[in-house]
């Protein structure tokens, strides 16, 4: 049965054109003769950028015929391990006369088929180097990369647009002198803060993007974590979720979180709440950071931030959260920092700093603020950054905010206010 499913899926595609795609930014390598792994979390484009690395294939003049694509998400498949020896198969069937060496093989969310990596390495053993894999389970596919696949593989990760491609999705393009565009591009800033960056949702009007939103959330939640780890008190892993949301910019006490669910009668034990927090990394539904330390020993045991994977997501958990302006924009700079591949943590002394970051060799302390109009607020962001500042030896700090820009000095630091929109558009 299994192997005419695969028949099917693999003539159906041949049959019609790759999808139209927006570029993204990131490109994957086509002539590693790497294993290349996509990681992401669901519906944050992985399947079209297998698409976008599919017709830059056929621009080399591949034919279609030589792309094997199968998407494991299909219903059809129950997941065994059997079934994935019929793949190669039921495409020597269909084509006996192509040799499969020289074919590229894309397989879509593959950790959903049990054995799956024993199978990838043997194809790429045996039979062919070109293959593309993706996954929405980080824990999962990271495990078995690095012991079945080690030394075979390259991964990279997907995640919703950033503001660049954002802009790219609406097509406008970045002028920061012009002032018409530069207008349409402070709009388009604060509608991807109230909205998000899921590729698929980027043209939807409001009422048809919360559904889809939180049709994102429930799969996730419940295909992903809930029925994948059997857990029977879902209302408990909602709440639980909930709060994580809530408390976006704070570090988060598990211990805390356990005696207000343990008050409300839910029966619970501390390390399901840490098991709860590690599915939720697992599923990309939140990403976290470290407090920042010398020590890797005290950054890995300290309370972590969270964030969730898109800021779009914080009204679809609590629809109180789409009017806390604060939340969402801290979230949506702690997701382009992490979407450019830097490494963020928290500081926290006397004061707290919302953001140190790492790229190579350079290290900036961040304060972000939606506005600092309020002297009170400006008095509170630059206490914790020059903290900051002075434990890093930094002469500089920078205040993000949604749209003031300024420079001030305090106690011979320079600390710069810039426009959110304008930061990341100069550093992406």
């Amino acid at each position: 049965m299994a192997k005419e499913v695969f028949k099917e899926i693999i003539r159906n595609f041949h049959r019609k054109d790759i999808p139209f795609f927006y570029q993204r930014k990131l490109e994957l390598p086509v002539g590693s003769r790497k294993i290349i792994s996509v990681i992401g979390s669901r519906r944050s484009g992985k399947t079209y950028l297998l698409y976008q690395t599919m017709r830059s294939i056929q621009n080399r003049g591949v034919p279609i015929e030589k792309l094997i694509y199968i998407n494991f998400e299909d219903e059809r498949l129950n997941g065994s391990s059997a079934e994935l020896d019929q793949v190669l198969q039921a495409y020597r069937e269909l084509y006996p006369g192509h040799p499969i060496d020289d074919c590229y093989i894309f397989l879509d969310e593959v950790q959903n088929m049990q054995g799956w990596e024993r199978f990838v390495r043997r194809v790429y053993d045996t039979e062919t180097q070109h293959v593309f894999i993706t996954g929405s389970n980080s824990k999962l596919l990271s495990r078995e990369i690095a012991t079945e696949l080690r030394g075979r593989s390259i991964a990279y990760e997907v995640f919703p647009l950033n503001f660049s491609e954002y802009l790219e999705f609406n097509k406008l393009k970045p002028d920061l002198y012009h002032a018409p565009t530069k207008s349409k591009i402070i709009n388009a800033f604060s509608k991807f803060m109230r909205t998000g960056g899921f590729p698929e949702t980027v043209k939807f009007d409001n009422e048809l993007r919360f559904k889809t939103l939180n049709e994102y959330f429930n799969t996730m939640l419940f295909r992903d974590i809930i029925e994948r780890h059997r857990i029977k008190d879902v209302r408990l892993l909602k709440f639980y979720l909930k709060k994580l949301f809530a408390s976006v910019g704070k570090p988060i006490s598990v211990n805390r979180i356990f005696n207000e669910l343990k008050s409300m009668g839910f029966e619970v034990s501390k390390n399901s709440l840490y098991e709860f927090l590690e599915y939720f990394k697992d599923t990309f539904m939140i990403l976290s950071i470290d407090k920042f330390d010398h020590s890797e020993i005290k950054q890995l045991k300290s309370n972590k931030k969270a964030y969730p994977i898109d800021h779009g997501f914080l009204p679809v958990i609590d629809q109180s959260l789409s009017k806390n302006l604060g939340k969402a924009f801290e979230n949506l700079v702690a997701l382009e920092f992490i979407k450019s591949e830097k490494n963020l943590y928290y500081f926290k002394q006397h004061h707290e700093c919302d953001f140190i970051v790492k790229s190579g060799g350079e290290v900036e302390a961040i304060q972000v603020s939606y506005s600092v109009g309020d002297p009170a607020t400006l008095n509170r962001e630059i206490k914790g950054l020059s903290e900051a500042c002075n434990y890093l030896k930094l002469g500089k700090g920078t205040i993000i905010t949604f749209d003031e820009s300024f420079d001030t000095k305090y106690n011979n630091i320079k600390i710069e206010v810039v426009e959110g929109w304008k930061y990341f558009l100069k550093h992406q």
